[in-house]
């Protein structure tokens, strides 16, 4: 006969993620459904608000430098937004994509100054 030994146990360090393994590994529906309706009934995040008139899109082209491909579809969407004309969207072409989103955002800036005062 094969005798069963009991696995070694011990205090988990961090609680929340205990019992999220537990809630993982458990085949209880009703603990399932009680933590879905939970997270459901929890408010959702707004998204963040710009409070300077710089658009997301470009904040984050400013962290992540834009493909040449990406760069012209940002000037495009500019140009179809009214930020820029057709002469600045040709000007704009002719630089780098890193330095074309500097300038851009630096418009849209003053821009924004412009409509708040």
């Amino acid at each position: 006969m094969t005798e069963t030994h009991e696995l070694p146990a011990r205090v988990p360090h961090n609680r929340a993620m205990a019992s999220t393994l537990r809630i993982w590994h458990t085949r209880d529906r009703g603990l399932i459904r009680r933590t879905l309706d939970g997270l459901n009934a929890l408010d959702k995040p707004s998204r963040p608000t710009a409070t300077d008139g710089i658009p997301q899109h470009v904040r984050w082209m400013e962290a992540h430098p834009p493909t040449t491909v990406e760069y012209r579809k940002l000037l495009d969407r500019a140009v179809g937004d009214g930020v820029l004309t057709i002469e600045d969207r040709a000007t704009l072409a002719t630089v780098t994509p890193i330095e074309g989103v500097a300038a851009l955002r630096a418009r849209m800036a003053v821009a924004a100054q412009g409509r708040t005062q």
